[in-house]
């Protein structure tokens, strides 16, 4: 078996794929992202890396009954560059610097679009240990695309960890997709769909890493969680499956609120709170008073399992005073 952290093993219970959200089901923070900012997130687990390029990343839609792409997947991701630059790309984190070290994968996936000035697109895999990074640690792989959807397979054979290196609970190893040392600022674009990551030399049939819709969002909501309906952007004004509760108060405090997340996050989550009429972050709603924008809501506790949040002391809460809010975690890598 291949070396992988204790806690993605448990989740993954031996499933083939490496890659989490390969199919693009799921799109928690929104589904479309115009002039997208470096080191944001799109579709789940898929980041935007950009380094002085401008970019937007969007979910498209197949079409019903398509036979281009088999599996009949719904979406693909659209990484649309519009100013480029060297190492312009997106990237997949697995968790664990350790994972695959000194064994043989293939990355697998299906692509079409227009490619750099450069005439290709570079895949390669980087090491970070949560701190120190080496990149390029095996084989670079190019591809070109055309307007038709292709089946893209590579092998990789990924080195052992250097001796004397060290690594925290943020390492990771990384797939990046992009226009490597290409410094033109032509524009291009990436259709991605269907990726694969599995041991061994032959690339598997495509499968989810959760291994069925469900087990798949569990997966996503390891690194990133929310209150908000599943297809709902954070920060809309939304009163379902919003946290209410009620103010309890005295002279000098105020009482606080406990929230357990419905997976166990990969670390301790960013947390942020939103009001439902969609103001925020750090905010809540009265439904007796109003929104409640000055003074804000605070947040501790922050764990891998919930957090504690609550109002600091103001004039516009009372006692009995009914309070909605939303909430996101993000415990990326």
């Amino acid at each position: 078996m291949s070396k992988i952290s204790v806690g993605l093993r448990e989740i993954l219970d031996n499933k083939q794929n490496y890659i989490i959200n390969g199919n693009f089901d799921f799109w928690q923070r929104g589904t479309s992202f115009t002039a997208i900012a470096d080191n944001d997130y799109s579709a789940d687990r898929w980041q935007a890396k950009l380094s002085g390029a401008t970019a937007n990343m969007t979910r498209e839609s197949f079409t019903e009954n398509q036979t281009d792409v088999p599996n009949f997947p719904k979406y693909f991701l659209r990484y649309a560059v519009t100013t480029s630059n060297d190492n312009a790309r997106i990237e997949h984190k697995i968790e664990d610097a350790r994972t695959l070290a000194g064994d043989v994968c293939s990355l697998s996936f299906w692509a079409k679009g227009t490619n750099p000035n450069g005439g290709v697109l570079r895949i390669v895999l980087d090491r970070n240990y949560g701190g120190s990074i080496d990149y390029g640690i095996a084989e670079t792989h190019t591809l070109v695309l055309t307007s038709s959807w292709q089946k893209f397979d590579f092998t990789f054979n990924v080195p052992t960890i250097p001796s004397g290196k060290s690594w925290t609970e943020d390492s990771y190893l990384s797939v990046r997709i992009g226009s490597g040392s290409d410094t033109s600022t032509n524009a291009w674009t990436l259709d991605l769909a269907q990726v694969m990551l599995n041991e061994g030399p032959n690339p598997a049939n495509f499968s989810r890493a959760g291994g069925t819709i469900g087990g798949e969002l569990a997966l996503c909501q390891r690194y990133y969680q929310k209150s908000y309906n599943l297809t709902t952007v954070p920060g809309t004004s939304q009163v379902s499956g919003s946290y209410q509760t009620n103010i309890i108060r005295n002279t000098s405090s105020l009482n606080n609120w406990s929230i357990a997340f419905g997976v166990r996050m990969r670390g301790t989550p960013d947390v942020d709170m939103y009001s439902t009429d969609g103001t925020g972050p750090d905010n809540y709603y009265n439904e007796d008073t109003g929104p409640a924008t000055s003074p804000a809501a605070t947040i501790s506790d922050e764990g891998e399992t919930g957090f504690t949040a609550g109002p600091t002391i103001g004039t516009d809460q009372n006692q009995a005073d009914r309070i909605r809010f939303h909430w996101t975690a993000d415990a990326e890598l």
